[in-house]
């Protein structure tokens, strides 16, 4: 069975990579740069979207009306809505011919994602905007601010940027995760505790039209961590609970509302943070469980997101020695973990992002430079890595595809 869905053309070569893999990146803001890249032989378009005084007006277009494509790309095509996320093969000629254009060092580039806030000074504007038009670097992910000054702020990195921008944020309970003047919703434990699956699949829809609003392509949601430790001081409440299969069947309706209605899900916290008693911002939490435990408790709802067609999955940063022995190895930088487990034994074709590589987890053991290099070792080299480490602060990392 067919059905009609709408999807924007990709506003990053990330995003643009991901479609190649059959990943279709939802875009929303204005970028006249995107003109020259305009595809043949569209069907009709739907929804225009404008920007007025910093503020987004999404309007519905007539059939007959003609879209002016500097504006916004959305292109409505059929496609079986059965097959999971990543498995749709629709023909990327735009995305190729943007790929086959670059150097290898702006290839390269393409693999790291800067961290953004639309609450700094003039001078955070302008270190990013250097990245962007200088080093050409593939996407940011926004942080703390506001709504109205991060859209500001995402039309001004958009127009300068040579190769659309791939857009994520950490949106587990909302855009009030990072963003003031937005709505909260429950925490993941609250979902947890309820008996309709279907209000989370709601809730996961809606953010997902918010997110649409504000032209941001991913959220790094949900956490599909199994809380089965009481002492865990970092996932605890942002978990869905103690239980495989609750926190399986919940996670499932959060990244379907998202899917379904057109934003890029990152299940996490790969192979499963919930049993650690550290939190991997500050240190490298050991969990020294047994493969068979793993798979029963930890990879259970990862199998199942995986599945049913998770665009991306998120590696934590946890030293897990049946998995990989190495002193002091971070999953994210294993390529046991990364390439053998989540790629081959479960079989997962979509985008793999790492943690925050300016994380103690890792940055305690690697020099910056070198844990971005490691990353990418271990085998992300497809998807997306979640912030980089070279040559910048703690708080404006990078994210490197895999």
């Amino acid at each position: 069975m067919s059905m009609k869905r709408s999807y924007s053309y990709i506003l990053s070569l990330s995003a643009l990579l991901l479609t190649v893999s059959g990943i279709h990146s939802l875009g929303v803001l204005a970028n006249p740069q995107l003109a020259q890249h305009k595809p043949k032989n569209e069907s009709k378009y739907t929804d225009l979207t404008l920007k007025k005084d910093s503020t987004e007006i999404v309007l519905p277009l007539d059939e007959n009306e003609e879209l002016d494509f500097s504006l916004v790309h959305t292109l409505e095509y059929e496609e079986d809505a059965s097959l999971p996320f990543i498995k749709n093969e629709t023909p990327t000629p735009w995305a190729d011919s943007v790929f086959n254009s670059l150097t290898v060092k702006e290839r390269v580039a393409q693999l790291f994602m800067v961290a953004a806030y639309s609450n700094r000074d003039a001078a955070h504007k302008t270190e990013l905007i250097k990245l962007i038009t200088e080093e050409k670097i593939g996407g940011l992910i926004f942080f703390q601010g506001d709504p109205a000054s991060q859209m500001e702020l995402t039309k001004c990195y958009q127009d300068i940027t040579q190769t659309p921008l791939w857009l994520g944020m950490d949106i587990e309970w909302g855009l009030s995760m990072r963003l003031s003047n937005s709505i909260h919703y429950p925490y993941q434990m609250t979902l947890g505790a309820m008996d309709n699956d279907s209000l989370v699949y709601e809730m996961g829809a809606q953010i997902a039209q918010q997110m649409k609003r504000m032209g941001v392509h991913v959220s790094f949601s949900p956490v599909l961590d199994v809380n089965n430790n009481p002492n865990n001081p970092v996932i605890n409440y942002r978990s869905f609970g103690e239980n495989r299969e609750n926190v399986s069947e919940k996670g499932l309706m959060y990244i379907k509302g998202l899917q379904e209605n057109g934003v890029l899900a990152c299940a996490k916290h790969f192979p499963g943070h919930g049993d650690t008693d550290m939190d991997s911002h500050l240190a490298l939490p050991t969990v020294n469980h047994n493969r068979n435990r793993l798979d029963s408790i930890e990879l259970f709802p990862f199998k199942n997101a995986i599945n049913e067609g998770v665009g991306s999955i998120m590696v934590a940063h946890l030293h897990i020695p049946v998995l990989d022995n190495r002193e002091n190895r971070a999953t994210t930088l294993s390529s046991a973990t990364v390439n053998t487990l989540l790629k081959k034994q479960l079989n997962f074709k979509g985008l793999s992002f790492t943690d925050a590589l300016n994380m103690k987890g890792v940055a305690k053991y690697f020099q910056p430079g070198e844990v971005d290099l490691e990353a990418l070792k271990a085998g992300n080299v497809d998807p997306l890595s979640r912030r980089c480490s070279s040559g910048h602060k703690e708080n404006n990392g990078c994210h490197s595809i895999r």
